[in-house]
């Protein structure tokens, strides 16, 4: 687990392949290498306390990612709020979004206290996200920057949607919240724990 990357990067793809014998292109070693891992010979453990802080870390950057679509809604609809009233959405959704501001701050600040976002400390209104500096960029001293989720562009939140789905739908799949390997039926799939690992008690 100290190998899985943060939530807002993919896994180095060599490194992957290297790892599990997958060959891009050959369907064949896909089989090889999940019939391996599913044997009966092999064992696969890990410590309670390590699921536990892989399946709280899934469910806030998922939980995050699709807050992304509330947020973008109410961006569509800023110069014209009425319009959003006068949509046939729930009340409980068109209040989300006239929120979201203090639903993201709330959702950041639990997540920092839990120890669940240690770069969120750089600002409180939202998940902090390491990018790599530009040339442009004069102010950065550093190799990597913090920026707002919520600062990034469209193509890159659904990147970090794909990273944080992938991961949540895996571990859903593996304590068995998910039946099976469908993504359709990730929709249904909030939370792993009772309630959002953000929104416990």
């Amino acid at each position: 687990m100290d190998e899985i990357p943060p939530y807002y990067s993919s896994f180095n793809r060599t490194k992957l392949f290297q790892s599990t014998g997958i060959l891009p292109g050959d369907y064949r070693t896909i089989d090889k290498f999940i019939n391996s891992y599913l044997s009966t010979e092999s064992t696969h453990t890990i410590q309670d306390s390590v699921l536990q802080r892989e399946i709280d870390l899934a469910e806030a950057w998922y939980w995050r990612a699709r807050m992304q679509t509330v947020i973008d809604l109410k961006e569509e609809n800023k110069e014209n709020t009425e319009e959003l009233e006068n949509r046939r959405v729930p009340h409980a959704l068109k209040k989300m979004v006239r929120d979201s501001d203090m639903v993201l701050e709330l959702a950041t600040k639990r997540g920092v206290e839990l120890g669940l976002l240690e770069n969120s400390n750089k600002f409180i209104e939202d998940f902090a996200v390491v990018v790599e500096p530009t040339d442009a960029d004069d102010s950065a001293i550093d190799e990597t920057m913090f920026v707002k989720y919520k600062s990034l562009d469209g193509r890159e939140h659904n990147s970090l949607m794909d990273i944080a789905e992938a991961r949540m739908m895996a571990l859903a799949y593996a304590t068995k919240k998910l039946g099976s390997w469908d993504e359709s039926k990730m929709i249904k799939i909030g939370s792993i724990n009772p309630l959002n690992v953000l929104w416990s008690p």
